[in-house]
């Protein structure tokens, strides 16, 4: 009998998705990014390889659920080069609707190359699930309403529970809902290289779909974003991609000519690069990050882009910020719950425990950066997160030692539909389709 051929997206999926279960150190975008790179020349292939290892990381749960009702071991027997394999094939014959004998087949195939009896494993366990309902499933496990959601939506029990607690049930699972779909992409021309109508003939000559944003018009959201990467566009820094969320923050600070301004959290450069585009370049920007790697991912973003005022600084934002500034951005470090439609496997790397880290190193960085305000300064401080204690709860504490500084209005016309009664922004993901982003802004009495 002749070999079944196996699509080479499907070998590349795998083992992303194995480096990413083995890893502690790097998240999944790491390693697909890495192999995709090095996959340049077959670019078709990657929206369905991105796909493919990014829905899989998503329906984790769901999928190990299936495993569990068709595999007569523990789940923890597995090796996880086979369990990467089942979580494909279960995605593709649930999830994407592929065929199921290819589906079954090409799974079987990509294992028996390396082992032939987790092949026959694959082939028992994907047939049987090939013929079962997810809806029969869950009606014969008998669970807790708290069990069936988190397994029916792929996300942890105490996730869920928080967000019910905070927003109510139907909320929570449109947000749930949210996080399970790609999100929209989005880019930002950068004015100081090309005007507006030169992109948007870029955009039509090489026939990408977009859409202009309302708000602000140097955004845009593109589908096939992925084609961009490899333009002459992208090189010569006509283009970051963020997510327009990320721009109302930085737009916040109202940054001008001639200002000296500190991006205290800064990496990758996104909100650091509308800064500058909005001060025409001209002035001071300092670009602070903690660590090696991502102070030399901004110094890539800087230097394509073309930034001549921006200076990369590695330091920690809690100590090593030792000059005055007009004005400064706090992103600072936090749980990320409001992004993890964009980042797929965040929502395994969290815990109650862990969202309890980050209170105590924003305050730190809070403080230290309202010290380095100069009177009259402006402070933007933001997260991409929906819990309250590293928001609002955060910023309450530190104004009760600061009687010098206090809270200013958000009062910008075009994000009226975001800003909340005290005159801070949030973006909820299911309300608003963006990113979900806290930001308020706090001034410094002369």
């Amino acid at each position: 009998m002749a070999k079944y051929s196996v699509d080479p997206g499907r070998i590349i999926a795998w083992k992303v998705l194995v480096a990413s279960e083995k890893s502690d150190d790097h998240y999944v975008d790491y390693y697909l990014n890495h192999k995709l790179d090095a996959d340049k020349k077959n670019g078709k292939r990657h929206p369905f390889v991105t796909e493919l290892v990014m829905g899989v990381i998503r329906w984790k749960l769901q999928l190990d659920f299936y495993i569990l009702n068709f595999y007569t071991k523990k789940i923890s027997k597995l090796d996880i080069e086979t369990l990467s394999a089942l979580r494909m094939g279960i995605y593709q014959l649930k999830m994407m609707s592929k065929p199921d004998h290819a589906t079954v087949s090409e799974t079987v195939e990509m294992l028996k190359r390396r082992n032939r009896g987790a092949a026959g494993l694959a082939n028992a366990v994907l047939r049987k699930v090939s013929n079962a309902d997810i809806e029969d499933l869950l009606k014969q496990a008998k669970l807790s309403e708290l069990e069936e959601l988190s397994i029916r939506y792929s996300h942890p029990q105490w996730m869920i529970k928080q967000w019910i607690s905070n927003f109510g049930k139907d909320e929570a699972i449109k947000l749930c809902n949210y996080n399970n779909t790609p999100p929209s992409q989005w880019i930002r021309v950068n004015r100081l290289k090309v005007d507006l109508k030169t992109f948007i003939v870029f955009l039509n000559k090489y026939e990408f779909e977009y859409d202009q944003s309302e708000k602000n018009d140097v955004y845009f959201k593109v589908t096939r974003a992925g084609r961009l990467l490899q333009t002459d566009a992208m090189k010569n820094g006509w283009f970051a991609f963020q997510d327009i969320s990320s721009g109302f923050i930085a737009g916040l600070l109202e940054p001008k000519k001639n200002e000296k301004i500190l991006d205290a959290c800064a990496s990758p450069g996104g909100k650091t690069g509308y800064i500058t585009e909005l001060m025409k370049d001209k002035g001071i920007v300092h670009a602070m990050d903690n660590a090696k790697v991502r102070v030399e991912k901004l110094d890539d973003t800087i230097q394509r882009l073309g930034y001549s005022s921006v200076k990369s600084i590695l330091g920690d934002a809690t100590k090593d910020i030792t000059e005055k500034y007009d004005k400064i951005l706090l992103d600072v470090p936090c749980s990320g719950t409001g992004v993890l439609s964009r980042r797929a496997d965040a929502r395994w790397n969290r815990s109650l425990e862990n969202l309890a880290e980050y209170p105590p190193l924003q305050t730190s960085i809070l403080k230290h950066a309202i010290d380095a305000l100069l009177p009259g300064g402006l402070l933007v401080y933001s997260t991409c997160t929906l819990n309250t204690q590293e928001n609002g709860d955060v910023v309450d504490k530190v104004l009760a030692e600061y009687p010098d500084i206090e809270v200013e209005a958000i009062t910008d016309p075009a994000l009226k539909e975001y800003i909340d009664e005290k005159g801070t922004l949030n973006t909820l993901p299911w309300r608003d389709g963006l990113d979900g982003m806290y930001a308020i802004k706090l001034r410094k009495l002369k």
